[in-house]
């Protein structure tokens, strides 16, 4: 099945994802994430591989269940005001891979995180983290950009690249191993997460009220709550390898590998029961059910960050 497969549930067994009529099955390398635009019935993946069934796709990939087949997601060739040509070139360029991806829905575009500075068959760039907006009638001909903010783009200064991706509707989080973003013409601290705001094209640090920001380890899981959190609606939550939130300012506050964010005024950090212990957190929340998962001791006291 080569790295990538499907489960029916109505008969309990696994298969190939693809038609059985295609071969090579699957992808040549691991992936490391899969999306779903169901609205257009794609399976999106992004991993470190190379081909994807019989075609050439360098660490993103979609499949297309209607019409049983694999895709490259490819860009558009361009002549640039410096009349250098691109060609149409196709995925995610040097680096170390894709580690998340996150399927737009209100704008229809599927956001692409990892270890890489290019795309686009190495002619774009796109410092860990770009989007792919698929072409006319969800065509695979369609166009990488950049996460641009004020003096340059993506995710920088960090030795793992983005681990973690998610949306509120309109803006877009990111998490990961990494420090800087460019804000106000300069690289600034956003210390391994920070959000992108698509209007206006800005970088956004997540604040507290100790005018604190970030986390003192990765990031390696988002999730979105839009409703039903007490007392504040809607936040973000976190997991990974960190043991303080709100670093700088009139910080750090213990979180011990999880904490949530609430974009409330200029921003609150709350802690979830002190977090859980010592190890990472790759875990994820669903609605207003907290559910973790990896290396973890014991959840303790809540309370939210002073």
């Amino acid at each position: 099945m080569a790295y990538v497969s499907r489960y029916d549930v109505s008969n309990n067994t696994f298969a190939p994802l693809q038609d059985p009529q295609i071969t090579p099955y699957g992808v040549n390398g691991i992936v490391n994430a899969v999306e779903v635009d169901a609205s257009n019935n794609c399976i999106y993946i992004g991993g470190s591989f190379s081909t994807a069934g019989e075609i050439i796709a360098t660490y993103v990939a979609r499949y297309d269940l209607t019409n049983k087949k694999w895709e490259s997601l490819s860009g558009v060739a361009t002549v640039t005001t410096s009349y250098t040509y691109k060609t149409a070139g196709e995925g995610v360029g040097a680096g170390g891979g894709v580690y998340a991806l996150y399927w737009d829905s209100v704008n229809g575009r599927l956001f692409v995180g990892g270890a890489f500075t290019k795309v686009q068959s190495d002619q774009i760039d796109a410092n860990n983290i770009a989007y792919w907006t698929p072409g006319p009638g969800n065509s695979a001909s369609g166009s990488w950009s950049p996460l641009n903010g004020n003096g340059g783009q993506g995710v920088i200064d960090g030795i793992g690249g983005v681990y973690a991706i998610t949306g509120d509707g309109t803006n877009i989080y990111v998490g990961g191993q990494f420090q800087n973003a460019y804000i106000g013409g300069s690289s600034t601290n956003v210390f391994n997460i920070a959000y992108w705001e698509p209007t206006g094209s800005t970088w956004n640090v997540l604040g507290g009220n100790l005018s604190g920001r970030g986390t003192n380890g990765a990031v390696r899981a988002l999730t979105w709550v839009a409703s039903g959190l007490p007392n504040i609606g809607s936040g973000l939550f976190l997991g990974g390898d960190f043991q303080t939130v709100e670093l700088g300012g009139g910080g750090p506050t213990t979180a011990n590998n999880i904490a949530l964010w609430s974009p409330s005024g200029v921003g609150l950090w709350y802690q979830i029961y002190q977090g859980v212990g010592s190890g990472a957190v790759p875990g994820t929340v669903s609605s207003t059910l907290l559910a973790l998962s990896g290396c973890c001791a014991t959840p303790r006291a809540a309370t939210r960050a002073r």
